[in-house]
């Protein structure tokens, strides 16, 4: 059985996906596709739009066998730590090959680029200084400094899906994987894109598109995503970053009252941040303002954002650093399957390199460690956005050790 991974949020699916998909199975002649998708929070520091299961479905409807779930502690990293959790997982389930979408497609300029950070030379490090030194930003100082060492433009490496390519190509380069990257050059709309009216719209568009009441037949989704999203409107989702708003202002109150020095232990912490979150508690009302309020120059909103969501999530810099010491994920847990998928995890049950995890209600007795302690914060995680839909919209709560896979069958 020919595999075929893929690292995704689905934040929702949409015909860029489907393309993506396609295309890889056509190119590589691949019999079962493999996602391992962001659960309830995001690599860009928020909540996802709709629940994790709902997305799991979109991807089993559209041509995906397999969905497992990149725990929360790397599905809101910065790019290069989503990267490598990700391609840990599906090194560990041996698949054959690796899919993402590019701005662009030529692999050797990317693979290039990707071999030059994971090895930084001695005269690229000491332009990324200077650079730095100037005050920019890392990921602008890296491109300049990537610019500068290699001659070449590398200002499309601002493109987000260029970065996280190039991060997974990193990731392939440091663990010698024997998993093939396959480059599908994106088409449609940008990745910041708001036009709705095209027929790869953005995921960001399609957002915007429902927070604004905008029809879902408008949208140009596949006509299952449609369905799903029309009967979980106002039901269980949309849900936005400012649906957090209580519970992060109780979690900073109670941080400021009791214990002010734990703030900076945080992953994505740093001293000038901690300092302005104690300078500017005060003037908290939404999530969205004070991430505005908190972000500068030299700390994006992305950052700011990934920040807080640490310190909500209780996932701090040591246990972070532990995590990624110990290979970054040692289990699988599985959100969904197809016929297909089920083919697979019958064949490669006895795996060594990783534990299946099929009832999260069984994980205590199959984790220790680390590992159960990742799936613990999970849990956690997966609680707070449970609540979120609860109070938004009534919706059912659903605690997630009672949780089945979803198995679409033929």
């Amino acid at each position: 059985m020919k595999t075929l991974g893929m690292i995704v949020e689905y934040n929702p699916f949409h015909n860029g996906h489907k393309y993506l998909i396609d295309t890889a199975k056509e190119r590589t002649g691949a019999d079962c596709v493999i996602a391992v998708m962001s659960g309830d929070f995001l690599q860009r520091g928020g909540p996802a739009f709709m629940s994790k299961y709902d997305r799991t479905h979109m991807a089993l409807l559209n041509g995906v066998d397999l969905v497992f779930q990149l725990p929360v502690v790397f599905s809101t990293a910065s790019s290069e730590y989503f990267a490598a959790a990700g391609v840990s997982i599906l090194d560990k389930l041996n698949v054959d090959y690796m899919a993402f979408g590019c701005e662009n497609d030529d692999y050797d300029a990317l693979y290039s680029l990707a071999n030059t950070l994971v090895h930084e030379p001695i005269e690229y490090c000491n332009e990324l200084k200077k650079q730095l030194r100037l005050g920019y930003s890392y990921p602008h100082a890296r491109n300049i400094a990537l610019d500068k060492y290699t001659g070449n433009n590398n200002l499309s490496l601002l493109s987000p899906n260029n970065i996280l390519g190039i991060e997974y190509l990193k990731a392939l380069i440091r663990r010698n994987s024997s998993i093939e990257p396959i480059l599908v050059k994106r088409i449609g709309e940008g990745y910041h894109s708001k036009n709705i009216d095209s027929l790869f719209c953005s995921a960001s568009a399609i957002r915007e598109a429902i927070y604004n009441m905008t029809s879902v037949t408008e949208l140009n989704l596949p006509k299952n995503i449609e369905d799903i999203i029309y009967r979980k409107f106002t039901h269980s989702m949309p849900i936005e970053t400012d649906d957090l708003s209580v519970i992060f202002n109780y979690k900073l109150l109670d941080l400021i009252a009791h214990n002010p020095d734990k703030i900076s232990t945080y992953q994505d912490m740093n001293p000038a941040i901690t300092a302005k979150i104690i300078n500017e508690y005060s003037t908290f009302t939404h999530l969205s303002t004070f991430i505005n309020t908190l972000k500068t120059k030299n700390f994006t909103h992305t950052r700011i954002s990934r920040a807080l969501l640490h310190m909500l999530l209780e996932i701090t810099s040591e246990d972070f650093d532990e995590y990624c010491k110990n290979d970054y994920c040692n289990y699988a847990r599985i959100l969904g399957f197809t016929s297909k998928g089920q083919e697979f995890l019958s064949q490669n049950k006895k795996l060594e390199s990783i534990k299946f995890i099929t009832k999260p209600a069984n994980a205590k007795s199959t984790l220790t460690g680390l590992d159960l302690k990742m799936f613990n914060t999970d849990v956690f995680a997966n609680s707070i956005f449970n609540q979120i839909e609860f109070e938004k919209f009534g919706a059912e709560f659903f605690h997630e050790l009672t949780m089945q896979p979803l198995m679409l069958t033929d």
